[in-house]
């Protein structure tokens, strides 16, 4: 039982949204024309964004609108365990002017 709350305690899920026209192989969905690679790992957002910068120069996913938000809902129903499914990273941040939400992407 504390190994189960320890891993829900710490694991993240974080979508990576890659901006090619031509999805990699390990492409988990697309959505709106953008490749999404769905990966679960337990990183702070520093370094979840960081991770996706490096996979094929992605970002953390932006929800710019209720159908996107409503789809990736399903996605992290469908693909991630159910105790995680509420804990995924997204692309908007305070980090440059706290309190001042922003996406990674300039998604206004």
């Amino acid at each position: 039982m504390s190994s189960f709350l320890l891993i829900k305690s710490i694991i993240l899920i974080l979508y990576i949204k890659f901006v090619y026209s031509k999805c990699p192989p390990d492409t988990t969905f697309i959505l709106e024309s953008k490749c999404n690679k769905a990966v679960q790992l337990a990183k702070k957002f520093a370094e979840a964004s960081v991770i996706c910068k490096g996979t094929n120069n992605g970002q953390l996913t932006s929800i710019p609108n209720e159908y996107v938000n409503t789809y990736l809902n399903g996605v992290a129903n469908e693909f991630f365990t159910p105790y995680a499914v509420t804990q995924f990273w997204i692309g908007a941040n305070d980090l440059k002017i706290p309190n001042q939400w922003a996406w990674e992407d300039g998604l206004k």
